[in-house]
């Protein structure tokens, strides 16, 4: 269900944009063109405004919220399949389940394998696992402040 409203605001958010957008552009065209009374351009301009760039705007912004809301739900199906398996992530079931392309799905977990600092595992039948680990990551022993040991003169005894 959720795939059908994320195709639903593409559709919608594209007539809008593209709509409002040339409806937009083409009433300055006229305006420049046919050079209007005073009341004239005030006329054009309100429509402009309503006609044209309200849903201009509310399109790109419909893109950009359903955009967001198909890489959170890749996300969650990451998440899923990765406590499912107790860490041990196949290329192939996450493309399956998160409905990609395995070149795309490939992307998205050398992505999070780079930033969790995961292993790969290569099965007899050519299969590629991504293993993470559930152990927190270690972070450098050093104190945020050690910059400030540099730029500082050292104590002198």
């Amino acid at each position: 269900m959720r795939r059908f409203w994320l195709g639903v605001g593409k559709v919608v958010g594209s007539l809008l944009l593209f709509g409002g957008g040339a409806l937009f552009f083409g009433l300055t065209i006229v305006l420049m063109v046919s050079h209007p009374p005073g009341w004239g351009v005030l006329l054009l301009s309100a429509v402009m405004a309503i006609f044209g760039l309200v849903p201009a705007s509310l399109g790109g912004w419909l893109l950009y919220a359903t955009e967001q809301a198909r890489r959170q739900a890749i996300r969650d199906s990451f998440f899923e399949l990765l406590h499912r398996n107790q860490g041990r992530v196949a290329l192939l079931e996450f493309a399956a389940i998160a409905k990609l392309e395995p070149a795309k799905a490939r992307l998205y977990l050398d992505k999070w394998a780079r930033e969790c600092d995961a292993n790969f595992d290569v099965s007899e039948g050519g299969d590629i696992y991504y293993v993470f680990t559930s152990e927190p990551l270690s972070l450098p022993h050093e104190s945020r402040w050690h910059f400030l040991t540099k730029l500082l003169p050292a104590k002198q005894s």
